[in-house]
């Protein structure tokens, strides 16, 4: 619960700042003079994760409280545990640790705050009142574990390459608002595989900026299925024994999460060209720990973070067997909270068919003949959802400092200074009619409206670009066939053209034509000054809403197919997997 950098601007004392006030809810209250205990300058990055303190902070102004009360609401409503980040001292050096040694920390010590030379005797451990994490010097490893909770396995994180001896440590900052320790291998220094680690108040999210010589981490975890989330079209999902018989290229850019019993594990990290894939483990599946695990590539100087979010209901699987139709099982689901819920269909290769909905819907995606899993989980926050609940969709946009919409445009070169989707240009406009300004706003409307049309558009072209690819990967994989070269690699990337095809023509209708665009646009614009403007906004604002909506999800389930193909050929070898994998790169970032 500390506070956000976009917010940081009207209130709340410096003694408390970084510890407990969320980011999100900090500018309503915090004056920027006081920015320094934990809370960075930069201004408009990154959203925080919820939490009680934020809720107290954001009703404040409905109870007609100014910025003195609004700070003793928040320490009025504040949770019993303390949010801020503590340093200990083990006392003794391990390998592995059980979730109960978390919960007793016997012989454990605690380094007092500003304290960055401390010699320890054991492992360092940061931890705030949600998340501790375990560094083992000798296991080559850093642990993750839900606080609180002495059962539950950790996450652990496994930095590559191995380091040839113990990890030597430098701490950077020990205080109340965060914790961060740089390790590296003891006989290289810090100048090969080092990483940094950093934990603050109040989250449930630890950092690592990789050093020189970091390649990847890998990730160690019960997780029962891998999800390649596509905010607005379809998710990519395995079940980790897949994993069993081979490596599985996942097609992910920025994130993936891991399901198990009541967690969520969210991993988000900067680098787009990194590659991901679901390993089996190295030491065969009869020993312990040895489930299938998570390996992702990292860049030096560029950040990974990992999310432990916990509660009932945030993970569902159920099965759509025979006497069964795919909406009868869907409506049986009740959400324990209200939220945005994600429901994914998974077919062969990780494929699905997702729907996202506040409550289940009547239809389903799929037809009624369908049989398979389905995986359902909270994907974003309604209106209605609880402060104090983290979805994945806020650990995104606290971490990359973007939403669904914006993420999509800035992966297709799509989002400029001021881009102009749909959704975005309808609703502002929609605010000046309730307001009685559109009049006066004649000018910069037609403007916006214009502006959105050039950005469909250009979308409309991107969508066209990847059309263009698949008719080239196909050609090219059709020629390999000819040769009798590779048959098993071209049919299965030829299924993923299938796939693009399927996804261009279902998009095509509700994609509608530009005039269509351009007849609604001209509506709106004519509605502005007339008194029932409100009234008569509300069809064409939809349909032109809807058309955005469609382009979003064509573009990503294109967007998608063209990552399957990169990742697909990434884990095979041979001439048509090479030139697949060069083909998919281009599209996905064009010079």
């Amino acid at each position: 619960m500390k506070t956000l950098r976009s917010h940081v601007g009207r209130g709340v004392p410096r003694h408390h700042v970084g510890r407990g006030v969320p980011r999100h809810h900090v500018g309503r209250g915090v004056p920027r003079r006081h920015v320094g205990r934990g809370v960075p300058r930069h201004a408009g990055a990154r959203h925080a994760l919820p939490s009680t303190a934020g809720a107290a902070l954001r009703s404040a102004p409905a109870y007609g409280l100014g910025v003195i009360g609004a700070v003793l609401l928040w320490c009025t409503v504040a949770t019993a545990a303390d949010p801020s980040v503590r340093l200990y001292d083990t006392g003794r050096r391990s390998v592995l640790m059980h979730p109960s040694e978390v919960v007793l920390k016997k012989g454990w010590t605690r380094v007092a705050e500003g304290v960055l030379s401390h010699r320890f005797t054991g492992d360092p451990v940061l931890a705030n009142d949600r998340l501790a994490v375990v560094l083992h010097r000798v296991g080559q490893a850093f642990a993750c574990f839900t606080v609180g909770d002495g059962t539950r396995r950790p996450v652990i994180v496994q930095p590559r390459p191995h380091p040839t001896g113990e990890y030597v440590l430098k701490f950077h900052e020990n205080s109340a608002a965060a914790v961060e320790v740089e390790a590296a291998d003891e006989n290289v220094g810090f100048q090969a595989a080092a990483f940094r680690l950093r934990l603050t108040a109040g989250e449930p999210l630890v950092t690592l900026r990789a050093g020189p010589g970091l390649e990847k981490v890998r990730l160690r975890w019960e997780a029962r299925h891998i999800v390649v989330p596509d905010f607005f079209g379809d998710d990519a999902v395995w079940p980790t024994e897949a994993a069993r018989r081979g490596p599985i290229g996942l097609p992910a850019e920025n994130v993936l999460l891991a399901f198990h019993g009541t967690s969520i594990l969210a991993c988000v990290w900067e680098s787009r060209d990194g590659r991901a894939d679901l390993c089996p483990s190295p030491h065969g599946a009869a020993l312990p720990g040895a489930d299938p695990a998570c390996v992702v590539e990292c860049r030096e100087g560029k950040r990974f973070w990992l999310a432990l979010l916990d509660g009932p209901g945030l993970y569902d699987r159920r099965d759509v067997a025979e006497g069964k139709t795919p909406a009868a099982v869907l409506g049986t689901f009740k959400p324990l909270f209200p939220a945005k819920w994600r429901a994914s269909f998974v077919g062969k290769d990780g494929v699905c068919e997702s729907i996202t909905f506040e409550q289940p819907p009547e239809k389903a995606p799929v037809p009624e003949t369908w049989r398979g899993p389905v995986i359902i989980y909270p994907i974003d926050r309604s209106r209605e959802t609880p402060l104090t609940t983290i979805l994945p969709m806020d650990v995104l946009r606290s971490t990359l400092g973007v939403g669904p919409c914006q993420y999509i445009l800035d992966a297709e070169g799509l989002g400029g200074d001021e881009p102009a989707p749909p959704d975005a240009v309808v609703g502002w406009i929609e605010r000046l009619v309730k307001k009685k300004r559109a009049a006066r706003s004649a000018v910069e409307i037609k403007d916006r409206l214009d502006a959105m049309l050039n950005h469909l558009a250009a979308v409309r072209a991107r969508i066209d670009d990847y059309a263009a690819f698949g008719r080239e990967v196909r050609h090219v994989c059709r020629e390999a066939v000819k040769q009798d070269a590779e048959k098993e690699a071209a049919a299965a990337v030829l299924r993923i053209c299938d796939r693009l095809d399927h996804d261009l023509a279902r998009g095509r209708a509700p994609m509608k034509t530009p005039a269509d665009a351009a007849r609604l646009a001209r509506e709106i614009a004519a509605l502005i000054e007339r008194p029932d403007a409100l009234t008569g906004f509300e069809a064409p604002g939809k349909a032109l809403r809807a058309i955005g909506h469609a382009f979003d999800a064509t573009l990503a389930r294109s967007r998608m197919a063209a990552r399957r193909m990169r990742a697909y050929s990434r884990s095979q070898k041979g001439d048509l997997a090479t030139t697949v994998e060069t083909m998919a790169e281009r599209m996905l970032h064009p010079k």
